[in-house]
């Protein structure tokens, strides 16, 4: 499980709480960030493609405590977590799905 005071240790405090994102180990991504339900999730791949995600639907809980219980279902208790730019990670994503499409739509 990752630490909650770990992962808000490493988070800068001028930084934007509504959105987080992680480097996990030194090969997977995991952004989290505010919305009506309670926080949307997504965790990447090394080649910044969206290999899972969802609704973490309590929005009682700080968005610290759900990135901590979305971690605990996907990474290994001892990961290692690095705070990496949320809007850098998003384009980095977005432009590897696009790729991964045209890449796709070439070979039919």
């Amino acid at each position: 499980m990752a630490d909650i005071n770990l992962l808000q240790k490493l988070v800068d405090d001028d930084s934007n709480k509504d959105e987080l994102a992680f480097k996990v180990n030194k090969d997977n991504y995991v952004s989290i960030q505010t919305c009506s339900d309670g926080y949307d999730y997504s965790i990447y791949g090394s080649d910044y493609r969206v290999l899972d995600g969802g609704i973490y639907d309590d929005p009682d809980v700080s968005i610290f405590e759900a990135l901590n219980n979305v971690c605990e279902d996907y990474f290994k208790k001892d990961s290692i977590y690095e705070v990496t730019d949320y809007d850098e990670l998003v384009e980095k994503s977005n432009d590897a799905e696009i790729e991964y499409v045209n890449k796709h739509r070439m070979t039919r």
